[in-house]
């Protein structure tokens, strides 16, 4: 599995059981900036941008405000999806498919609290829905299974290391793990520590769920257990684990205080005490309240339309950056008024003051020009002069214009250009052309199929060849495809477009 890159690159589509996504309550984002991407972090470290699903749809329902819930079951547990508005595509397809069925679902990963609960619930905002066969969702459960293993392992590991933060993640990286799993895995550590007897249970199920699909057996064994829950016995997570970590030394204690101490530098500058409670100064303050308003949004977004900031599609991102824009602006309009007063604001709204003083202290006529004076003027500069008395009302109405030139100076142009990077995926898709094999591995995979499908290796000699990417680049976007259902294996080594 290929880690999320840096702009222009397709947030990687995980593949997650239901009963641990159900678990998942932290969320995050990398920066404060408006259109970064939203990350749910699961309980054995998967950093959850996107998700990729696949289930028998057993329920839909209205929910109201033109939205559709559907229930996707995946052997472990229950999915739960919303589609409104702002996911066209997916909201068509649930009004007029009828439970049960096999259906592939890829969508952006939310956790949303309820204003009068005590529990953090997670959902999927559908990017993607389509019918599939029992033999898909028979290939995903193993993947997910598998994978589901791994990610019980490193966390096994994870939890018997002293490493914690930027030390563990570059641990964890060195052992193989890609860059968005270490990082994820680094975060679930700290936020949920999960025990031993839960990372058990995690996977046992996720080895029931395979031997349903092989026959072995009939039903995923349901356990009621949160990730805190349970004994940790650091004999089991010795079992579980399959990365081989340094043990390291409690180095990162440290690091966490010196977070304080950082944080306790800009305490001074800010007057009121009550700062120091949320976290440190105004500075580090701001981010906080960023980081709650994407969590509280979450429920209005299930109340409404849910969306994204992002990284995404275009129509679905909306209502996300609306919230965020009408929270963050109020600090600035609450510390703007301030400067106002102490004629702070000078730079922008200083010349329509100077020059209103200005009228308002000199007599009319006072600096009237007399004839002679006039004339030498005209002669220094060429130029006809009059007084302020001789100005017609529409010379008066050229002069705001002349006065407004100013403003089109913040040109509108480089806010969109700085935007395009962090704009929604299907703009970066887009924005990336012919040179990314992500944009066409699909039509790769159509072009070579000859009826049963088309091998892996003449698709990635394929799209080496046109975009002009290595092996492994165009064979990281054959595994992006996989994992985002666009395409499966019918055989081994054998690749079908979706």
């Amino acid at each position: 599995m290929s880690a999320d890159g840096g702009p222009g690159n397709r947030e990687v589509a995980y593949r997650v059981f239901a009963a641990e996504f159900e678990d998942a309550t932290v969320s995050f984002k990398e920066s404060d900036e408006e259109r970064a991407p939203n990350y749910v972090i699961s309980p054995t470290g998967g950093r959850l941008n996107r998700l990729f699903s696949v289930g028998v749809f057993t329920e839909k329902a209205e929910v109201g405000g033109g939205q559709m819930r559907a229930r996707i079951n995946d052997l472990t547990g229950t999915l739960v999806t919303y589609a409104g508005q702002y996911q066209p595509g997916p909201l068509a397809f649930l009004e007029n498919a009828d439970p049960p069925a096999f259906l592939a679902l890829t969508g952006k990963a939310r956790t949303f609290e309820p204003d009068d609960g005590d529990r953090i619930y997670s959902s999927v905002r559908p990017e993607s829905v389509n019918e599939v066969d029992a033999a898909t969702r028979d290939r995903w459960v193993v993947r997910t299974a598998e994978q589901t293993v791994d990610r019980v392992g490193s966390m096994a590991a994870a939890r018997l290391s002293n490493l914690r933060g930027e030390a563990l993640r570059e641990a964890l990286v060195d052992a193989g793990l890609t860059e968005s799993l270490a990082a994820g895995t680094a975060i679930a550590v700290e936020e949920y520590a999960p025990t031993s007897e839960y990372l058990q249970a995690l996977r046992t199920r996720a080895v029931q769920a395979a031997e349903v699909v092989a026959g072995d057996r009939d039903e995923v064994e349901r356990v009621d257990l949160r990730p805190t829950e349970g004994d940790d016995d650091r004999a089991v997570l010795a079992e579980l684990a399959t990365v081989d970590l340094p043990e390291g030394e409690a180095t990162p204690t440290p690091e966490p205080e010196s977070e304080p101490e950082a944080e306790a530098e800009p305490e001074p500058s800010t007057e009121p005490i009550a700062a120091d409670t949320a976290g440190g100064g105004s500075a580090v303050s701001e981010p906080e309240p960023e980081t709650e308003t994407g969590s509280s949004t979450e429920p209005v977004v299930e109340a409404g339309a849910e969306s994204e900031a992002a990284a995404e599609p275009d129509p679905e991102p909306e209502p996300e950056p609306e919230v965020e824009r009408s929270v963050e602006p109020e600090p600035e309009t609450d510390a703007e008024p301030e400067p106002e007063p102490a004629a702070d604001s000078e730079p922008a709204e200083a010349d329509a003051a100077v020059d209103d003083d200005e009228f308002e202290e000199f007599e009319p006529g006072e600096f009237d020009l007399d004839e002679e004076e006039r004339e030498e003027v005209e002669e220094q500069f060429g130029t006809d002069f009059e007084t302020a008395s001789e100005f017609d009302p529409d010379e008066e109405s050229v002069e705001p214009e002349t006065d407004a030139e100013p403003e089109p100076e913040p040109e509108p142009e480089p806010e969109p250009t700085e935007a395009e990077p962090e704009e929604t995926e299907t703009a970066v898709a887009e924005s990336a052309g012919d040179a990314d094999p992500g944009d066409v591995v699909v039509d790769v995979i159509r072009e070579l199929d000859g009826g049963d499908g088309a091998e892996r290796d003449a698709v990635v000699e394929a799209l080496s060849e046109r975009t002009g990417a290595d092996a492994e680049a165009a064979d990281e976007a054959i595994s992006d495809a996989l994992m985002n259902g666009e395409c499966y294996e019918p055989d081994d080594g054998m690749l079908k477009a979706i």
